[in-house]
This record gives structure tokens, C-alpha cells and sequence, in this order.
């Protein structure tokens, strides 16, 4: 919330809080933490909670709680991830040092734009002191960082947070240690910023508002705003008697942030033309750039014509939104078959016993690359032979869709496969 107070007495503020800080120093007011911050508690457990329960319905608590907490044992240990092409990229042990380099990038350029907009504040924050000279100096501010921070910097923003999180917490909690009265809620600060590192193992070398950073990097990216625009002007205000240019300035410049992130992302969307599904369920994609997309569209439209009401559908190695759109159940129990999840349940010829005892009707088998599993494709030796050899033996294939690549090369295919004993 963009707010421009009057300045108060410095003097006085001081004063108060010298004293406050006193009688509070070395005391952990613990009623003071629970009262002030307890819903904070609960709504960070909330959606934990939530999940366990859901997944315990069909899954039950053991596997359950695996699912919610595993990912942190992964990620935490190299060893689960060191085969895995895929996840050692997705969280950044790929490329480390690049990634720590740009790590150290983004910090220094918001280290760079919290000392101009502090300079700046010094200098005009005693003339600053209503609306419209405020807007002035934030649209002055995104006009300018337009020339200093190019397009593809912006979306770098987020990868400071690994490194920004943990002095936040622990700024806080010394602030919290400091202060029983509680007066700037630091204990509510350090505790959403816990959430929010918590949630960046998984992608811990390489935050970006992309891939699964657009809900993992969420909660880091609203302290991060929260501190720009509020804690940091708050304080300054404070102990400086300003604070209204250092805000103005950063609104600015973060709404410049978040208008670059749209016209990005609203490019790439109007690039999906391609309807997919009907009615409730039709969602668009991009045909041209997205080589699943046709093949898919195909043997969705062919599966939709044949497919009775209480046949099964199995879509291997992985494409489960088939299954959504034709409401057609999985009776396998197994909604991806990588190397990862082969691993997880036990191996592949457990898996390959739980789809010979509960066979679909139809398998649809899509040809996506999985080598960046570390583990070559579906069908090979290392990954998926078995399953591949008895869907051959036991099936037959009854419509197949394929996409080519620039040069005619099958580049993505969708082959439908039906039980040969259920018509033979």
C-alpha cells in the first residue's frame, strides 16, 4: 500500500524507541510472538494441511506425507538428484557457478537501486511530501531504469532470494529477540520469510518466475516487494524522519518489473491459437513452437470417438490431461513413468506388475524426449524396456499421430494402443 505520511518528530521516535528497546532487550515476549503472529502460523501451515489431507484419501498417510515432504530429502541430497539431467537443472547444480555468479548479479543490481533511491531520498525527501510529486519521481524512476536494465535482466529479480531470505530472517529474529512490544512485527516478517525460503530448495540455484518458480518464488518475491516499498521506507521514516521518495521510487521501478514480466508472457500467449479440449475444459496452446500439441489434439479427438463409457486410459510416460479431458480413469495407480518415479515405487518391474494387473483398455504412447532424465528414453535398456516389450505383446496399435520437425523428421509422436484380448 502506497502511503504518504507527514513527517513526525524524529526526536520523539527516537525516543520511544530507545526506550521501548530497553525494557524489551534480551526478554522473548513468546505471548507477544503467538498473539501477534499466530494466524500468520496457521496460514502458512494451512495449505500443508490441506494437501496431506487430500492426498491421504487415495493415498493414505504414509504416501502422503512422502509426497508433500519428499521434496525437500531430494533436494537437500545430491545423491537422489545426481542421475537426474532434469531436476540437477531445474534446481541449478547443473550450472553452479554460473548460477551463484547470477546469484550475486541480481543482488548487486538491487544493491545498486537501494543505494540511488536512499541517495535520492536524502536529497529531495524533505520537498517529497504529497502525491503528485511522488508519482512524478516513480515514473522518473521506471523511465530511467528502462535505459539501465535491459529485458531479459528483470526476470533475474527473483534469483537473489536464496541469498536475501536467510539475513532476513535472521535480521528479524534479532529484532524480535530486541523488541517484546512486538511495535514493527519483525517476528511475522522472519516467519514468512522461513516460508519462503522453504519452499526454494527445489529450485535453489536457479529462482525464476518461470517453471515451477511461478508458485515456488511467489511468497519470496512478496517480502521482497513487502521490504522495498514498506519495511525499508518504514525504517527510514523512523530513524530519518523520510522514507516517501525511497517508496515512490520503488514503486516505480517494480511496476516497470511487473509490466515487462506481462508483455512477455501476454507474447507468448497470444502465440497459443490451438484449442484443446471442450466446453469448461478447452485451454489454448501454441502450435507451432510446441510439437505435443497437434499429435495430441489428434489422438484426443480419435480416443473421444471410441472410447466407451467405462473404458480406462493410461498415457505413458507421462500425459495425464488425457485422462482429465475424457474422464477416463487410470487403473494403474501410476500417473508418470520416468526414471524418477521408478525409483520411488519400488522399480520398474513392480510397476510393470501393477499395469499387467490392472490393464487399460487403451495405452496412448507419447514419444517425449526423457533422456534429460539421465537415463535414456522410454523403451531402452536402462529405462522402460520391459513395459515397452509387453504393451507390444499385449496390445496393438489402433491410431497413431505424428508431428514432424523442419526437415521432415518425426520430431513428436502419439501412438494409441488397444488391449488385444478385450476385441480379439
Amino acid at each position: 500500500m502506497l502511503t504518504f505520511a507527514p513527517r513526525h518528530d524524529a526526536s520523539e521516535s527516537t525516543t520511544d524507541q530507545a526506550h521501548s528497546g530497553s525494557e524489551g532487550a534480551g526478554r522473548l515476549d513468546v505471548r507477544g510472538i503467538v498473539h501477534s503472529t499466530g494466524g500468520l502460523g496457521v496460514a502458512a501451515a494451512l495449505p500443508f494441511a490441506l494437501a496431506i489431507i487430500g492426498l491421504a484419501i487415495p493415498l493414505g498417510w504414509k504416501e502422503s506425507c512422502t509426497g508433500v515432504f519428499g521434496n525437500w530429502r531430494h533436494s537437500i541430497n545430491p545423491a537422489l538428484t545426481r542421475d537426474s539431467a532434469f531436476y540437477r537443472a531445474v534446481s541449478g547444480f547443473d550450472q553452479a557457478a554460473a548460477n551463484v555468479a547470477t546469484i550475486l548479479y541480481a543482488a548487486i543490481l538491487v544493491m545498486i537501486g537501494i543505494g540511488a533511491a536512499f541517495l535520492i531520498d536524502r536529497l529531495l525527501g524533505r520537498w517529497i511530501r504529497s502525491l503528485a510529486p511522488a508519482i512524478a519521481v516513480g515514473l522518473t524512476a521506471a523511465i530511467a531504469a528502462v535505459f539501465f536494465v535491459n529485458r531479459q535482466e528483470w526476470s533475474l529479480l527473483p534469483a537473489l532470494l536464496p541469498l536475501l531470505l536467510p539475513i532476513v530472517i535472521g535480521v528479524s529474529a534479532v529484532q524480535t529477540w530486541r523488541s517484546a512490544a512486538l511495535k514493527f512485527s519483525p517476528f511475522a516478517l522472519c516467519l514468512t520469510a522461513v516460508f519462503a525460503l522453504g519452499l526454494l530448495p527445489k529450485i535453489l540455484l536457479n529462482v525464476r518466475w518461470s517453471q515451477y518458480g511461478f508458485v515456488l518464488a511467489m511468497p519470496g518475491t512478496l517480502l521482497l516487494v513487502h521490504l522495498l516499498i514498506q519495511t525499508i521506507p518504514a525504517w527510514l521514516q523512523r530513524n530519518r524522519g523520510s522514507g516517501t521518495t525511497f517508496r515512490a521510487i520503488w514503486v516505480g521501478v517494480l511496476t516497470l518489473c511487473g509490466l515487462m514480466q506481462f508483455l512477455s508472457w501476454n507474447r507468448i500467449d497470444q502465440m497459443k491459437t490451438q484449442t484443446v479440449g471442450e466446453g469448461s475444459d478447452r485451454f489454448y496452446a501454441d502450435p507451432h513452437y510446441d510439437n505435443r500439441v497437434l499429435p495430441t489434439v489428434r489422438s484426443l479427438a480419435y480416443l473421444r470417438r471410441v472410447m466407451t463409457p467405462d473404458d480406462t486410459l493410461c498415457v505413458i510416460p507421462e500425459g495425464a490431461t488425457l485422462n482429465y479431458l475424457l474422464r477416463k480413469r487410470n487403473p494403474t495407480g501410476f500417473l508418470i513413468f520416468n526414471p524418477w518415479e521408478f525409483d520411488v515405487h519400488g522399480g520398474e518391474s513392480r510397476i510393470l506388475g501393477k499395469i499387467a494387473q490392472n490393464a487399460p483398455k487403451y495405452i496412448v504412447f507419447v514419444g517425449l524426449d526423457m533422456t534429460e532424465h539421465g537415463r535414456g528414453n522410454f523403451g531402452d535398456e536402462q529405462f522402460g524396456k520391459s513395459i515397452r516389450e509387453y504393451i507390444d505383446a499385449e496390445y496393438k496399435v489402433v491410431d497413431a499421430s505424428m508431428q514432424a520437425d523442419p526437415h521432415g523428421r518425426p520430431d513428436f509422436q502419439a501412438i494409441v494402443y488397444q488391449r488385444r484380448h478385450s476385441t480379439d
